[in-house]
């Protein structure tokens, strides 16, 4: 018995570690953009032994949509709550306005990333 829940459990890491680099693939040739958190909503369905989630709206202006330069929204959910107006990294495959599921997040810029010239744009 003891054997089957080691070999489950090893199976269950394997598993979540192939599909977080299947995720990484799906957006290997993305373009990645920095945006602003535009919207900041908590989930109030949830389990009350883990800690809050909260579903994100990034926008960020890219060049190429439609005619010339746009924005595009995306919608991502995090553990940990930012504020509106923070900036933040992430990577997408395609330039639609509204496809908000299209976003892998990389994470918060902060001032360190700044200084490397890196610019968060509005």
């Amino acid at each position: 018995m003891l054997l089957a829940i080691a070999f489950l459990a090893l199976a269950v890491r394997f598993w979540i570690a192939a599909d977080r680099e299947r995720v990484r693939a799906m957006y290997a040739d993305g373009q990645e953009s920095v945006g602003t958190v535009t919207e900041v909503v908590e989930d109030d369905d949830r389990d009350p032994d883990t800690g809050p989630y909260y579903d994100i709206t990034i926008t960020a202006a890219v060049a190429g949509v439609g005619a010339g330069a746009g924005s595009i929204r995306r919608v991502t959910r995090r553990a940990e709550a930012p504020q509106v107006g923070q900036p933040v990294r992430f990577r997408h495959n395609t330039l639609d306005p509204e496809d908000l599921e299209d976003v892998l997040f990389l994470g918060f810029v902060n001032e360190d990333d700044r200084g490397r010239g890196e610019k968060a744009r509005p």
